[in-house]
């Protein structure tokens, strides 16, 4: 790999400067998130990621900065993909469900499935607790 070439130390500085500006805006995304109920821990630990990244910019770390931007990079792009939709995860929305209806919905497991549907019923919640197939 080699050294890393010289930098004056006013270049990584400024870089430094831009990584927190980016981790600023990053920490404004991670409160929209969080006001959205969207799942943020994947970002939380980018963020991190971020101000390490930083760090090893203003003490003239350049070959860790460079690896770590590496990971920074690959975990942004799994970031926007959850962003932008293109993975199937919704908000829970659960915790809004009236008390009452979520009673009811206890309710009917404990009830008995009805007559002639038992062995169904019986072998769709085997299938969904990964017991016996």
């Amino acid at each position: 790999e080699g050294p890393a070439p010289a930098r004056p130390p006013e270049v990584l500085q400024r870089l430094a400067e831009k990584q927190a500006a980016l981790r600023n805006k990053a920490e404004v995304i991670s409160l929209q998130f969080q006001v959205s109920q969207y799942h943020r821990t994947d970002l939380e630990r980018l963020i991190e990621l971020m101000a390490r990244v930083e760090a090893d910019l203003r003490a003239g770390r350049v070959h860790a900065a460079l690896r770590r931007r590496e990971v920074l990079l690959k975990g942004l792009g799994q970031l926007k993909a959850y962003a932008g939709g293109e993975l199937s995860v919704k908000s829970d929305r659960s915790g809004a469900t009236p008390s009452e209806v979520r009673r009811e919905m206890v309710n009917a497991f404990r009830k008995p499935a009805p007559p002639g549907w038992e062995e169904l019923t019986s072998r769709y919640f085997e299938k969904l607790t990964g017991g016996a197939e």
